[in-house]
């Protein structure tokens, strides 16, 4: 009932329902909240006489099902009545007091406050393939499907960039086609962006999701619907002990429904399947019942069945456990490889070539990484983004990104840098800071990664840089020293950044360095926002 819209005939029967099962306050608390978040209650006539004197209500995007006014009303009512009965065993919390002193003391007192630490750990983990990004979503207390879907991780590495591992991916692919395959939710947002999305899930011959997965898109698709009728959220901003609203923007709104949409229908199309007793988690078999993507490992295990999963820490899991399992860059390449031997002719080959690149590239601008994105790829999809640095920002920020490239740097300084400074200079500078955190990334000790950042920030975007941008990087290096682990300050690499520079035809005079050594030892222990 959750999955359909709701007309005023339902409504009633809710209300109906609700009052005839209010012994059971968790049934009947769910049916009537179902009820005013999942419709629109017409607004009630206004006397004309004071109409023109009241504001008009803003004409915001909202889908859901409009019913009765009073429908409202009278679930609100009864639900007013269950908790004077139940209390929070309704799992409401009703919020009233005379002062708004202790309105808002009593909203701080509920609101849960992540460690915005741990998340940052958490985040960098998964940047890593260290751990899923569903972890994420059990760490917030959100579904899978919506943690996907607002791209909450950032990323979504979906890529091996270990050649052995790679083709293992491969391997699996290839030798899935034709047989049913079970599907993680990564992979349906993945296919729900693709052109050739019907191409690509036909190698298979069934998409099996987990029970569980099914469950999580259908609650993401009913959050989406709610998202209309909100004007945005409460939350705990990044000072500590601070409130923030979070006004709903119109397009994030409509960016969340569409691709929640198309989450959601393609899960329509899989076959679904329970997960059986049988786990490969022993003890925690319960809880991975519980967690779509565990819940995927255990159906594919029990199915005897691969997986198919865009998330490259599930696929580790689930290869722990003796399952074969791929990703969708890894069919895609089977399947370019087989039109390849099927091409006969050179506008058959370049037809292939072509379709091949688009995947690459659809999936480049899904946040997918590490792909091998091509210079021309990077640039189409900055100039996607309105130059700022998303998709193609977190490419540069990707070790692997400047273990492939020849010449990461001269492409930067030659390429990149001068066609932002044309489009939006202003962008420069967070360029710089995606090429410091990936050229560090890509070293292999601290003291490594301190001299990278030191070189860039040194070289900064410019042959001949104003003082007041080496400044700037110096400061963003150093942020991005405490962020990879408190590696050290970087203006201890200044001499050696120098010296460098200088060998590759790029002088800094003592001047230069003078005023940056000054001005930064001056800042050292200052926290420069």
């Amino acid at each position: 009932m959750a999955s359909i819209a709701w007309d005023e005939e339902l409504a009633e029967m809710a209300i109906a329902l609700a009052s005839e099962f209010a012994e059971n306050a968790q049934l009947a608390t769910v049916l009537l909240t179902h009820l005013v978040t999942a419709t629109r209650g017409t607004a009630p006539e206004i006397d004309d006489e004071y109409a023109d004197a009241l504001d008009p209500i803003p004409d915001l995007p909202d889908d859901r099902p409009v019913v009765r006014g009073d429908l409202h009303r009278r679930a609100f009512e009864l639900l007013n009545t269950l908790y004077e009965t139940h209390g929070e065993a309704t799992g409401l919390r009703i919020l009233s007091t005379a002062s708004p002193e202790e309105f808002l003391s009593q909203i701080e007192a509920v609101l849960p406050r992540p460690d915005q630490t741990q998340l940052t750990d958490l985040a960098d983990q998964i940047s890593r393939a260290q751990v899923p990004a569903g972890v994420l979503a059990l760490s917030i207390g959100r579904s899978y499907t919506s943690v996907l879907v607002q791209r909450s991780a950032g990323l979504l590495v979906a890529v091996a960039v270990d050649d052995g591992e790679h083709q293992a991916d491969m391997d699996a692919a290839m030798a899935s086609a034709g047989r049913p395959a079970v599907v993680d939710i990564s992979t349906l947002l993945v296919l729900s962006q693709l052109t050739d999305a019907d191409t690509v899930s036909g190698q298979v011959s069934d998409l099996i999701l987990a029970l569980p997965a099914y469950h999580d898109v259908l609650r993401a698709a009913l959050q989406a619907r709610t998202l209309a009728g909100s004007f945005g959220s409460l939350g705990s901003g990044a000072a500590a002990g601070s409130l923030t609203f979070y006004e709903r923007n119109e397009e994030h709104y409509e960016f969340v429904r569409d691709r929640t949409a198309a989450v959601e229908a393609l899960a329509r199309r899989c076959s679904i399947r329970p997960v059986g007793a049988a786990s490969v988690f022993g003890d925690n078999s319960e809880r991975a019942r519980a967690v779509p993507w565990l819940a995927a490992i255990d159906v594919a295990a029990q199915e005897g069945l691969p997986l198919w999963c865009d998330d490259l820490s599930v696929r580790r899991l689930a290869r722990s456990a003796g399952i074969s399992c791929f990703s969708t860059m890894a069919m895609a390449e089977v399947l370019r490889d087989s039109r390849l031997k099927s091409a006969h002719t050179p506008d058959e080959i370049d037809a292939v070539i072509d379709t091949a690149a688009r995947t690459v590239g659809e999936l480049h601008a899904e946040f997918v990484v590490d792909l091998p994105v091509t210079f021309e790829q990077l640039l189409d999809q900055a100039e996607a983004d309105g130059w700022v640095p998303a998709a193609a920002g977190l490419a540069i920020e990707r070790p692997s990104w400047w273990g492939w490239q020849d010449d990461p740097v001269g492409l930067l300084m030659n390429r990149l840098y001068p066609v932002v400074r044309e489009a939006a200079p202003a962008q420069l500078p967070n360029w710089h800071r995606a090429a410091m955190l990936g050229a560090a990334r890509a070293q292999s000790t601290p003291a490594e990664q301190l001299q990278a950042l030191a070189n860039l920030a040194l070289l900064g975007w410019e042959l001949e840089p104003a003082l007041d941008d080496l400044v700037g990087a110096f400061r963003t290096a150093r942020q991005l020293a405490v962020a990879l682990g408190d590696i050290g300050d970087p203006l201890e690499g200044l001499p050696a950044a120098r010296t460098v520079l200088a060998e590759n035809g790029i002088p800094r005079t003592d001047q230069v360095i003078l005023d940056l050594t000054v001005t930064l030892e001056a800042e050292v222990g200052v926290v420069v926002e």
